[in-house]
């Protein structure tokens, strides 16, 4: 072989060895980032195939933020399930952040708020309890909650009760087998979002939403504790979409 055939086998020899990196790196380039949230529409829920709601657009919106300030591109999944199975995927890291939830210890929160949510009482439009008063004053109660993982001290803490008020706490995995107790009298009284009471008021048309609040509700992005790189892509990102009003904007449009 000649000095020229020699040349060129080593260069195309070289260039075969460079491409190879290449798509290793491409193929590596991607990281997925694996988040999991409960059943909670309109905020994020299974719809056929795809998941979608107010807090999956957020996420969304968070991601491209991140991969627009990062050299690194991730790809975001996210699956609908038991918001107690998503906790405990979390803390096993099997996922990196669960979408939506109260601040609690061996977990990493975000920095900001990802909703402000502001319950509310939902009751049987022939039922006892028809004002707020009603409901705050009275000895025992049966009612129900979802995505709730300690639902009585939930309760206890909003301050809507006596102190001595004893509840048969009914809990289920999803809100619209809430939607379901309460319009079957099965429990007395539910708890549950203005947003999520009208997206399933179809579901429980002999029922009324009684409008004072029992406080706002502030829920995090919650991450495993071994993921301080992303929960500080997540705060940056979160910071700016926050100050630029997009959060608010998602939570204010109609879903589609």
């Amino acid at each position: 072989m000649s000095m020229l055939g020699r040349y060129v086998d080593k260069l195309s020899f070289n260039l075969f060895l460079f491409c190879l990196v290449v798509v290793s790196q491409a193929a590596t380039a991607n990281q997925i980032i694996k988040a999991c949230a409960g059943d909670t529409p309109p905020y994020s829920f299974q719809n056929g195939n795809s998941v979608i709601g107010h807090s999956i657009d957020l996420i969304h919106e968070v991601i491209s933020e991140v991969n627009q300030a990062s050299t690194q591109a991730f790809k975001l999944t996210i699956d609908i399930m038991p918001w107690s199975r998503c906790l405990k995927s979390v803390k096993q890291d099997l996922y990196d952040v669960a979408i939506d939830g109260l601040p609690r210890p061996q977990f990493l929160v975000s920095s900001l708020p990802t909703l402000d949510s502001k319950w509310h009482f939902v009751v049987p439009n022939d039922g006892k309890y028809q004002s707020y008063d009603d409901v705050k004053n009275t000895n025992e109660i049966s009612i129900g909650l979802a995505n709730t993982t300690d639902p009585e001290y939930a309760l206890r803490s909003s301050g809507a009760f006596k102190k001595d008020t004893k509840f048969n706490v009914v809990s289920v995995a999803n809100s619209s087998v809430l939607a379901k107790l309460i319009e079957r009298r099965r429990v007395e009284i539910v708890v549950m979002t203005k947003e999520t009471y009208r997206f399933l008021q179809h579901e429980m048309p002999n029922t009324e939403l009684i409008e004072r609040t029992l406080g706002s509700v502030k829920l995090y992005y919650l991450f495993n504790e071994e993921q301080k790189a992303t929960k500080a892509l997540f705060d940056q990102a979160l910071e700016k979409l926050t100050a630029k009003g997009v959060v608010e904007s998602i939570y204010n449009k109609p879903l589609n």
